[in-house]
C-alpha cells in the first residue's frame, strides 16, 4: 500500500507500518507509483481533486439526471441528490431481459 510517493508498508504483514519497503526496494516503489498513475489515466481520474467536500456540494444540481437513468448490475449504492427525482410524479420502470438467448441456450442443451 502507498502511504505517500516515498514510503510503502505489507501491512498483511507489517500492521503497525514500521518497516518502510521503499527503502529496501526504491526500484519496486517507482514502479507502483507509475502503475497507480497509469491506472489512474486508464480509469479516468484524473486531474486529482482534493477538494473533497466541497467538491461534492458544487455537482448535484449540475450531474443530476433529467430524465432518463440507468443503472449497471455491480453498481455501488448512488447517493440521493444524483438520482431522478420521483416524487410527486409518474413514472416507469423499464428492464431489459435476454429471455430469447437463455431460451435458446436451454432448448439446446435438452
Amino acid at each position: 500500500m502507498i502511504r505517500t510517493l516515498g514510503s510503502f508498508y505489507n501491512v498483511a504483514e507489517d500492521f503497525s507500518e514500521t518497516n518502510d519497503l521503499a527503502t529496501r526496494d526504491p526500484g519496486r516503489l517507482r514502479e507502483m507509483i507509475e502503475r497507480w498513475w497509469s491506472e489512474a489515466g486508464r480509469y479516468n481520474v484524473l486531474p486529482l481533486d482534493d477538494r473533497g467536500v466541497i467538491r461534492s456540494l458544487e455537482q448535484p444540481a449540475l450531474n443530476r439526471p433529467r430524465e432518463v437513468v440507468t443503472y449497471y448490475p455491480g453498481m455501488p449504492s448512488v447517493p440521493g441528490s444524483n438520482m431522478l427525482n420521483f416524487r410527486g410524479r409518474s413514472y416507469t420502470i423499464m428492464e431489459r431481459i435476454r429471455f430469447f438467448a437463455w431460451f435458446r441456450r436451454r432448448r439446446a442443451l435438452e
